[in-house]
């Protein structure tokens, strides 16, 4: 050591943070870390007979989405957290907004804690999107959840927004039967109706059953 106090640079300003100088060290303590403090910081310690040490510091600051919105390209966003109803077999376009943060995002669907599509791309500056085509909607979409979600570091809680998916279904089913002339000869038109689906029939009679939802 040379006796000089070592100096703080002047292109780091007083609110960034502190610079604690002691004999052996000097520490550098930055609060409310912002993208503004993103870059490489150097270190350097300059001595009278020796030569000059120096390290480098690289700092980079994860800023998470600013906003992710779902919807169905024909439909909107959710209400109340819910899409649909959906007739059965129709095609749906679902897309997955992200906006903002750095790093981008990676923007993926999931459905039953597995993904269905981990495909994304820029659609503007600091967006990224991503569309899943759901080219014939089963059954077994009704009341489940399809969520979305953007992350871009492992350090930080996934943004996930989800959505109910609801289906166009019958809300009682009716059976009905109408008997046919009997082997006796015997004309019968009686009809019976059975919301069970259940009905009795005569041994060698004729039936004629349809069913109807409502």
């Amino acid at each position: 050591y040379d006796g000089r106090e070592p100096q703080q640079l002047k292109d780091i300003r007083v609110e960034d943070g502190i610079l604690t100088v002691t004999r052996d060290s000097a520490m550098l303590s930055l609060t409310r870390i912002t993208l503004a403090h993103v870059g490489i910081y150097e270190c350097r310690v300059e001595f009278f007979r020796s030569p000059t040490h120096t390290k480098f510091v690289n700092l980079t600051v994860i800023e998470p989405p600013k906003s992710v919105v779902l919807k169905d390209q024909k439909q909107g966003v959710p209400k109340d957290g819910q899409l649909g109803p959906y007739q059965e077999g129709v095609m749906i376009v679902f897309t997955c907004l992200a906006r903002g943060g750095v790093p981008l995002p990676n923007v993926t669907w999931w459905r039953r804690g597995k993904p269905l599509d981990v495909s994304w791309e820029l659609s503007g500056p600091g967006l990224v999107m991503n569309d899943l085509v759901v080219s014939r909607l089963t059954r077994d979409w009704h009341d489940d959840t399809l969520s979305c979600t953007a992350t871009n570091s492992p350090r930080l809680p996934p943004v996930i927004v989800n959505a109910t998916i609801l289906m166009h279904r019958p809300t009682s089913v009716t059976v009905w039967e109408e008997d046919h002339q009997s082997p006796t000869g015997q004309n019968n038109t009686n009809t019976h109706q059975h919301t069970t689906g259940r009905g009795h029939v005569r041994e060698r009679d004729g039936m004629l059953a349809g069913c109807r939802g409502g």
